[in-house]
């Protein structure tokens, strides 16, 4: 699971579910069953859920416990359903897909997209995130589990290669290559960061704030470069995609 249940949050878990509802809403296509693969604790879909309180949730992530849902279910005033498994998930067939910064744990990523292609309707739409440049791979990256980082033209490559139509795809938080960059510097001198990840912020409320203004100015600058055609790179990348039939 992306993150132990807290009361805390991290900006940029914040705004990145704030851009997928953006992107999401972009497309102009009906929507009625969000499924959440690798949902940790079902963060997103609890804000999709105030956007679209009559619709159909479904959490799935190998890490639930029968006691970690409960506790979610309790928590979350949201009619999610929790898997630990898309196996254990015959009669679900949704119509966006949400794969956030999930890929990347696994030893195979095309695998899993045809897995999930296995539940979806026709004309589903799947929204996925994952990190950007193998040049920025670093302890932080083995400290989550990751396996690899991506381009945008590769990740697009993958998709399409198990017979996606890429929609729209693109990077996010521009503003955050610098802090990498920093930090695989001080990892070349020996210095190794904390080990924090969203799991573990205690920044506060009003620079937890602060950061996510800014993480949103980020990204809006970016949508409007990609407009006029100009592709900034960012530390995610993006893919709004379908299934071809």
């Amino acid at each position: 699971m992306q993150r132990q249940i807290s009361n805390e949050r991290h900006p940029w878990e914040i705004v990145r579910a704030r851009i997928a509802k953006t992107l999401v809403k972009k497309t102009g296509i009906p929507l009625s069953h969000f499924l959440d693969i690798g949902s940790g604790d079902a963060y997103v879909l609890s804000q999709l859920c105030t956007e679209y309180p009559h619709y159909k949730f479904t959490a799935i992530d190998s890490a639930y416990t029968d006691e970690i849902i409960r506790q979610l279910k309790l928590k979350i005033n949201c009619p999610i359903n929790f898997y630990t498994d898309l196996s254990f998930t015959p009669g679900v067939s949704a119509d966006c897909i949400l794969l956030m910064d999930v890929l990347e744990h696994c030893a195979g990523d095309a695998a899993v997209l045809m897995q999930a292609k296995s539940h979806c309707q026709k004309d589903a739409i799947f929204f996925i995130t994952v990190p950007a440049f193998q040049t920025f791979y670093s302890y932080h990256d083995k400290l989550l589990g990751h396996f690899r980082r991506y381009t945008e033209k590769h990740f697009r490559t993958i998709c399409e290669k198990q017979g996606f139509n890429i929609l729209e795809s693109g990077y996010f938080f521009s503003s955050l290559l610098l802090i990498r960059v920093i930090h695989l510097f001080l990892e070349k001198m020996g210095i190794k960061n904390s080990g924090k990840t969203i799991d573990n912020w205690r920044s506060g409320r009003i620079i937890s704030k602060i950061i996510c203004n800014l993480l949103w100015i980020d990204f809006k600058i970016s949508q409007f470069f990609l407009k006029l055609g100009v592709r900034l790179p960012g530390l995610s990348v993006y893919c709004v995609c379908q299934p071809l039939r």
